[in-house]
């Protein structure tokens, strides 16, 4: 599903996407890899698995943020995933955006969505990723430099 999912974002965001027929057997494939019981981690025949979700530095929550847009219906989604230090799962919520403008203002969302789910559970310090880096260059640069997301950012 994250390949698929992965894909549908990738188009959305001007990328070309995989496509299905392969996502679907990349998934069938890395399906029987975990459940094969022979295979080790020295057989030189498997690559080693890379991690790509990282553990936050200890008693810190990490929330995990994303935003999609469809150009042609203008509108979008927002997502946000929050795990522990452990990488247990907490919680996660997503919003659809029936009226958006473009890729960023729909990542541009998405820390509230983040913001609204961890400020209940603790007071504790909290690691907020995205994979847009415009958005990440703005919130840097928030003080010195204002954009259409300024209001956004303040209410994060």
């Amino acid at each position: 599903m994250w390949s698929l999912w992965s894909s549908r974002n990738d188009r959305r965001h001007g990328k070309a996407p995989i496509e299905k027929v392969t996502a679907i057997n990349w998934a069938l494939d890395i399906c029987f890899h975990l459940t094969s019981p022979n295979k080790s981690a020295e057989d030189p025949k498997v690559p080693p698995l890379v991690p790509r979700w990282q553990r936050p530095p200890g008693n810190t929550l990490k929330v995990n943020i994303d935003g999609a847009f469809d150009a042609e219906e203008e509108s979008g989604a927002i997502g946000a995933v929050v795990r522990d230090a452990e990488g247990g799962f907490l919680m996660a919520t997503t919003r659809w955006l029936p009226d958006v403008g473009s890729a960023l203002a729909a990542e541009a969302e998405a820390p509230c969505a983040g913001v609204q789910l961890i400020y209940t559970v603790t007071e504790g310090p909290v690691m907020m990723k995205t994979d847009s880096l415009e958005l990440v260059s703005l919130w840097n640069n928030r003080g010195s430099h204002k954009s259409e997301f300024a209001p956004i950012f303040g209410d994060v």
